[in-house]
């Protein structure tokens, strides 16, 4: 009967049955939550948030963000002065303690964006709002709690968003600030993403500024003195932002400015993430320029030489696209090797870079649907446009979480694959970490528990998504995610997702692998829950969060095999029809030829759900949790 029913439904039997198909795989064990710590206020919708997270060979995790009011880490409490405030923190796991906390920041809005560990010191990226004068009163933290020593601003005339780089000396139980230095002009400039190699220290970003230096960027600043050496930026239009890369040797007790280099055009320009492996440095982030070049970008710039190579766009629509770019450290100079583009009509932008070998993956958030609406396209360099299609993960526009491979070349890059993953809303990946074939991201997802944005992982761009990923309330709502690939050289390979989180908003911002634990750090709002672990208070705000899962019992292998416990009978059925063998409570959900969602039921406490009558006649498919079966509708 079925045989006969397929053969009358021909081409879209075929289609029906290779969606099932895809849909069997199930994902591999997934890793469990170890770690799930809150820290914020609860008075006056006062909040906090992480942002950056790094370890160091003993294991110790280093954390910054920024606060409001008081954060308490073991027994030092930090008070912020006005607005947002820098917070750095040393945690160690082995004892489940805070060794020690600094805070740094003034009367304006300040904030940590990165941390990276060389044997003991820390490295601290963060943004103040300050000028020459003072006008702020930014102090920074010198051990325990306190914040004494002034940092000025980078620029004179009103108090602007500055870089700030500083250095601590982990001194175990307590930490002492070595040097500072700020960079910055008259408008916004800010760091976004640190790396460190030996005594070289790497940051990435922004500056607002133009090739007549209306802005008057300098570097070099430091404490209570004006930096001096000028940084121009890329176009005309003194009001947009360029991609930023500047160097600084660390001297011990000071640091010296090295070499900087800029990128960017007429629009906004900027880095978001960076990854350092010898002397190549790649950067990740995003440009807004179009097939034309109407934007006129123009990357090699350095100091008061304006940049001469171009690259073009993504689209013929002048949006921000995803951008990869390559630099050699010269030493006194460096040195752009290549770029790569990827992007669309919609908006694009990389957000974490991470290398391996010759493999460079970036993550980040592209706007596409599976039927190509954004026309996004992936592998275009320079004046040479790109050609490979990459689909969203579902029919709806919005953005959707974006893993890319990248094959360094030396001179050039090859593009080799992309994962994506998201629903109907907006869906973002912040941060990637690769060891040898694993690569792990986070970021956040919405969602709530019976799928209303139809979320779904695993496509690679031509193929579609297959792997629901539910939020952890009835809330439609951001929830923080994780995710675990394998990269098989060719293609990559989703393993798990982990989630977690509450009945508000919550997100994953950095990674960090020490081990076989996965530390991650953002913000959550309690009452959450990681796994069987809780964040409990304060309940309703916003608050700095730091997890971890552990690796350790994942099994290196396949995915597991399709699930065999789902029953649906009759199948064919005239109408409505029974499916047993799911989860409790879980939401059950029917898709049509087109992977539409048609319809939704629940299951009761036996695992059972009725499908609903009044179906069009076809084939469907049932999906419960990971596990699916084909359904026949007379």
């Amino acid at each position: 009967m079925i045989h006969n029913y397929l053969l009358r439904r021909g081409w879209l039997a075929g289609l029906l049955l290779g969606l099932w198909l895809l849909a069997t795989t199930t994902q591999a064990q997934a890793p469990t939550w170890s770690l799930a710590l809150g820290i914020g206020q609860s008075t006056n919708n006062i909040t906090s948030g992480g942002w950056d997270v790094a370890t160091d060979a003993s294991g110790n995790v280093f954390v910054t963000g920024y606060f409001q009011g008081q954060m308490t880490f073991g027994s030092t409490v930090l008070t912020s002065l006005g607005n947002d405030d820098i917070f750095l923190a040393k945690y160690v796991p082995a004892t489940n303690t805070w060794a020690w906390a600094v805070r740094g920041g003034g009367t304006g809005s300040d904030g940590g964006r990165g941390v990276a560990v060389s044997g003991n010191t820390v490295y601290l990226l963060g943004n103040i709002e300050n000028n020459t004068a003072n006008n702020r009163n930014v102090q920074l933290g010198t051990g325990a709690g306190t914040a004494t020593v002034p940092q000025y601003g980078a620029a004179a005339g009103l108090p602007s968003g500055d870089l700030l780089l500083m250095a601590y000396t982990d001194n175990g139980a307590t930490a002492t600030l070595r040097w500072s230095q700020v960079a910055g002009g008259t408008r916004s400039d800010y760091g976004a993403a640190l790396a460190v190699s030996g005594n070289t220290v790497y940051v990435t970003g922004a500056i607002t500024n133009d090739w007549f230096n209306t802005n008057g960027v300098v570097f070099g600043g430091s404490g209570t003195l004006a930096g001096t050496l000028p940084q121009y930026g890329t176009s005309a239009n003194a009001l947009s932002n360029d991609l930023l890369l500047v160097a600084y040797t660390d001297n011990g007790p000071t640091a010296t400015y090295k070499w900087s280099q800029v990128g960017g055009g007429a629009d906004n320009d900027q880095g978001a993430g960076l990854a350092v492996s010898g002397a190549s440095i790649y950067i990740t982030g995003s440009i807004s320029n179009d097939l034309a070049n109407s934007a006129g970008v123009r990357f090699g710039g350095s100091g008061t030489t304006l940049g001469t190579v171009p690259q073009y766009g993504a689209s013929t629509s002048p949006n921000a696209d995803v951008l990869l770019a390559k630099y050699t450290d010269q030493g006194t100079s460096a040195a752009l090797n290549w770029t790569q583009i990827g992007g669309g009509s919609l908006f694009d932008q990389g957000q974490g870079v991470a290398v391996s070998g010759t493999s460079v993956y970036v993550t980040g958030s592209f706007g596409n649907n599976t039927t190509d609406a954004g026309k996004a396209r992936f592998g275009g360099t320079g004046t040479t446009p790109g050609t490979v299609i990459v689909r969203g993960a579902t029919y709806g526009g919005d953005n959707d979480m974006l893993l890319l491979k990248y094959t360094d070349n030396g001179a050039t890059a090859t593009y080799r694959w992309a994962q994506v993953g998201g629903g109907t809303g907006l869906d973002w990946s912040m941060s990637v970490v690769a060891s040898g074939d694993k690569v792990y991201l986070t970021g956040y997802f919405r969602n709530d528990l019976v799928d209303n944005n139809d979320v779904v992982f695993g496509g690679n761009g031509t193929t579609a998504a297959t792997v629901p990923v539910l939020g952890v309330s009835t809330n439609l709502q951001d929830d923080l995610l994780v995710a675990g690939y394998t990269d098989n050289g060719a293609t990559g390979t989703l393993n798990w997702t982990r989630v977690g989180g509450g009945y508000f908003g919550d997100a994953g911002r950095r990674l960090s692998l020490s081990g076989s634990r996965l530390f991650m750090t953002g913000y959550t709002v309690p009452a959450a829950t990681y796994g069987s672990l809780t964040v409990s208070s304060p309940v309703g705000y916003s608050v700095f969060f730091l997890g971890a899962l552990d690796l350790s019992g994942l099994l290196a292998t396949t995915p597991a095999a399709a699930s065999s416990a789902l029953r649906l009978y009759p199948n064919p059925a005239p109408s409505a029809a029974t499916l047993s063998g799911a989860t409790l409570g879980a939401p059950v959900h029917v898709f049509d030829a087109l992977g539409r969602r048609v319809a939704t039921a629940m299951t009761d406490a036996t695992g059972t759900a009725v499908l609903p009558a009044g179906l069009m006649p076809g084939l469907y498919v049932v999906r419960a949790g990971a596990a699916t079966v084909r359904w026949v509708v007379e």
